[in-house]
């Protein structure tokens, strides 16, 4: 069946036209049958209320409330998807599949992919963006599916339906979850990516622990200065001659280094989730004609910070 089918398929769901469930698992089990793939992308859309409109019940709700929860699921079937009347679920047989709740990182999950009928009627549908305030008297809220076979998977990382221009390189990671290689142009865009993230972090690192020892030096200072009952600095005289009185000067630095400290050690974390503690990697330092030997220069940081390195 043509693409251009397909659609008025979907279009007679939305409208009703089509409401007998077997028949859509029917239909999706043709279309299934005809890709080349066993490639399968689940996306699950739900309009919320984020945020809170009122402290007391409003009679009607802002556009500005209204958000979409988008769950995204890819796997590869392994037959035909049926229906569990008992469960009211569509069931697509997989051995596992990798899952993407909200905005969390995909992960990989054991077993079938299933999708509540309560979805269905939206399948082949976007959700539209409220435009005006909607009364919360019978409030109802839109939900939309989309499942994507074969080749319009890589079709829809590379924007062809999301309207964008550029690949999404997390399809990379998916398929890695699931021990499948990517397209070669995502390959290449991801490691163009991931190198350009790389060296970010650590010119980052280089930021951060420069800073670091701005403050510690400054607070450092401050507790000397009690030797000689405080120090001069823009012309005024700060009066330090007790441990109390460096622990109110420094208060700002200490504020300051704690909050640098904890960015290290996120930023520590992320280098350790990108493997830049086991990946060979040579790169220009902040300073002119400085190299670092990344692997080297995190399991520095690491040992300081006593972050533990997964082998």
């Amino acid at each position: 069946m043509a693409g251009n089918s397909w659609s008025q398929v979907f279009e007679r769901i939305q409208k009703r036209e089509i409401t007998n469930i077997e028949q859509i698992v029917d239909i999706l089990n043709t279309k299934r049958r005809a890709t080349n793939s066993s490639q399968i992308l689940v996306i699950k859309k739900d309009e919320r209320i984020h945020g809170c409109p009122g402290i007391v019940a409003p009679r009607s709700i802002e556009p500005i409330f209204f958000g979409i929860d988008t769950d995204m699921e890819l796997g590869f079937s392994e037959g035909d998807f049926t229906f569990d009347k008992q469960r009211g679920d569509l069931i697509i047989p997989t051995p596992q599949y990798a899952q993407k709740l909200h905005h969390d990182a995909w992960r990989l999950v054991n077993g079938n992919i299933t999708v509540s009928c309560f979805y269905l009627s939206g399948l082949g549908n976007e959700i539209e963006y409220r435009q005006s305030s909607t009364p919360t008297e019978n409030l109802s809220f839109q939900q939309a599916l989309m499942i994507h076979m074969g080749s319009e998977v890589p079709a829809y990382f590379r924007g062809v339906f999301r309207g964008a221009n550029r690949l999404d390189v997390s399809y990379v990671d998916v398929l890695k979850l699931l021990g499948q290689e990517a397209p070669e142009d995502f390959k290449k865009q991801y490691q163009k990516e991931t190198y350009e993230k790389k060296r970010e972090l650590v010119n980052r690192l280089e930021i951060l622990t420069a800073e670091e020892a701005k403050l510690t030096e400054r607070i450092k200072f401050i507790y000397d200065s009690i030797k000689s009952g405080g120090y001069m600095e823009g012309g005024a005289l700060s009066i330090v001659e007790t441990e109390d009185d460096a622990k109110v000067a420094s208060i700002g630095p200490r504020r300051k280094l704690k909050e640098i400290q904890g960015t290290i050690e996120c930023c520590l974390k992320e280098t350790i989730a990108l493997e830049m503690h086991t990946t060979p990697l040579i790169i220009p330092g902040s300073k002119p004609g400085i190299t670092i030997n990344v692997p080297v220069y995190i399991a520095q940081l690491a040992g300081k910070y006593e972050i533990a390195l997964p082998k």
